[in-house]
């Protein structure tokens, strides 16, 4: 029995291998990203009126393989946030770079490298109005699932940058983030 199991792991694990060969090849597309959702309440979340607070957020990832192992791509995002009366909303949009490693086990380490610029609007009453931009630089590893799909473990870091616009022009405001990711990715060859 311990034979046919290990036996059957050995075939999963070749096969997987195979998934990979045609997916990070030139010509491949890849489609990708990640969606969350947040409520939170309690005392913590809570503001003074004792609204809680709630977080939506999708980005879309588009690749294309212009040689073995390197795609290069379009990162989209859309976040929006609200609490009562107030609530925040962005789009960021951008150019972005994934090179794919040698497969190592069930799947490929790779890194990532994007710069991704936007516009943030929030308020309760008043509209304000920010420009932001992004450069984020990270690693993951993609994990094969079949010959298309592939569950996609990262983790980033991002600086970013963002400036008041409306109703008056701002200074930048710097400041950076560390991120962990799930997500998933299908391949197109």
């Amino acid at each position: 029995m311990r034979n046919l199991i290990v036996a059957a792991l050995m075939l999963l694990l070749a096969a997987t291998t195979l998934f990979a060969q045609d997916a990070l090849m030139k010509g491949a597309w890849d489609l990708g990203g990640s969606f969350s959702f947040t409520s939170s309440s309690g005392d913590l979340y809570e503001n003074a009126a004792g609204d809680g607070l709630s977080s939506f957020g999708i980005s879309p990832t588009l690749g294309y393989f212009f040689t073995d192992h390197l795609a290069v791509g379009a990162l989209l995002s859309y976040t929006s946030l609200s609490q009562g009366d107030y609530s925040s909303s962005g789009f960021m949009f951008g150019p972005g770079l994934n090179y794919y490693l040698a497969q190592t086990g069930p799947g490929n380490p790779y890194g990532h490298l994007a710069y991704v610029i936007g516009s943030t609007s929030s308020g309760n009453g008043t509209t304000y109005k920010y420009s932001s931009s992004a450069l984020k630089i990270g690693v993951g590893y993609l994990i094969w699932l079949n010959e298309h799909v592939g569950l996609d473990l990262n983790l980033g870091y991002s600086m970013d940058s963002s400036k008041e616009t409306d109703p008056v022009e701002g200074d930048a405001v710097d400041g950076s983030a560390f991120g962990l990711g799930v997500g998933f990715k299908i391949f197109d060859y």
